[in-house]
């Protein structure tokens, strides 16, 4: 996002759950994080619940943290394949909640046609590449993308 400056305070769609701060009361009042979400979008949707019951969330650009990112899935290649799966599904399930059904359906095409031709672009970089960590590395995050092909494939309609 870097059309605006992030020094500024100011009104957004979301905020990382990593840097999220809210009073217990309204918490309370959401029921607290979505549980249905494995790994990833349960920020996304929070914020999407705070501004459905008309209070706003907000960016604040003059106030920071250290977020060493990627904790999770320390990006080993393993872990690649079920973060990558996991974001997915979490969004799949966001919009299937928040916005409107031809909504989660389109994001559902559109994951299936980009994952397929991730894939296919992901393994004939491989064929140029010799054994190693790049290697592995690229191998995983094209496995993502076929796990993630097959994943669509099975979800319902």
């Amino acid at each position: 996002m870097s059309w605006w400056n992030h020094q500024d305070k100011r009104e957004v769609e979301a905020v990382c759950g990593a840097y999220m701060l809210l009073r217990k009361k309204t918490l309370t009042k959401l029921g607290g994080f979505d549980e249905e979400y494995f790994m990833y979008g349960e920020d996304v949707d929070l914020c999407a619940r705070v501004k459905k019951i008309g209070l706003k969330v907000f960016f604040l650009g003059d106030i920071s943290i250290i977020h060493f990112g990627a904790k999770s899935s320390n990006y080993s290649p393993k872990s690649i394949l079920r973060s990558g799966i996991a974001g997915t599904a979490a969004l799949y399930l966001f919009f299937k909640k928040n916005k409107t059904f031809i909504y989660a359906r389109n994001y559902k095409l559109m994951m299936r046609f980009f994952s397929f031709f991730e894939y296919i672009l992901r393994k004939i970089h491989l064929l140029f590449l010799k054994k190693g960590k790049k290697f592995e590395i690229l191998k995983a995050k094209a496995g993502v993308y076929q796990k993630i092909f097959y994943w669509n494939l099975t979800l319902p309609k």
